[in-house]
């Protein structure tokens, strides 16, 4: 009999405490649960409008320069290649056809030891246009190696270092430069963009 009573004694305790640890445990489920739905909340609705706000409060950037400003700086762009035959061609071309000054616009390919004729394809393709420069390395040195050979050799005051298989948007240059350059405002607009945009 006192076993027996024993055991219903200690059933019971154990039945309270575990009716008392339940809502602790509800509670902490749903704490864990608002605080994950707010993380989303924040990264998606937010956060955005956070900056939203912020960005209304910034004045406004002025127009970009028209194509004749004398503002415009000289671009340098820098592609290195590799055996680009595929593209190379097509990559001159798309550069040639961005809006921006002549005197104003520099195009250097490299051909990093090419087996496949992409140095002469990309001659062909400038058919004798100032503004493009075609240098071939016989050796294969890397892209790193010849990157750092030739862009110390570009005259542009803006390095735009692009890959052969990206196009640009026709406007990228003239759009990206902004009258108040001395902040180095650049915001390229690119149908595709690998490469990096930095003040000489």
């Amino acid at each position: 009999m006192l076993m027996g009573g024993s055991g219903t004694n200690f059933s019971g305790r154990l039945r309270g405490a575990c009716s008392k640890v339940q809502p602790v445990m509800i509670v902490a489920a749903w704490i864990v649960l608002m605080a994950s739905v707010a993380a989303v909340l924040h990264c998606y609705v937010g956060y955005p409008l956070w900056w939203r706000v912020i960005g209304r409060r910034r004045p406004p950037l002025p127009l970009p320069p028209t194509q004749e400003e004398p503002s415009l700086p000289l671009i340098s762009v820098v592609v290195v290649g590799y055996n680009e035959a595929g593209c190379i061609s097509r990559r001159v071309e798309n550069l040639l056809q961005c809006v921006y000054p002549t005197e104003r616009l520099e195009i250097i390919i490299a051909s990093d030891g090419s087996d496949d004729g992409t140095e002469q394809l990309a001659a062909l393709a400038a058919g004798g246009d100032a503004r493009v420069q075609v240098r071939h390395f016989t050796e294969r040195r890397g892209k790193v190696r010849v990157l750092n050979e030739v862009c110390p050799q570009a005259k542009g005051s803006i390095l735009v270092l692009s890959d052969a298989n990206v196009d640009f948007a026709p406007d990228t240059f003239v759009a990206s430069w902004y009258s108040d350059h001395a902040k180095g405002r650049l915001t390229p607009s690119l149908k595709a963009f690998t490469g990096n945009w930095k003040r000489g």
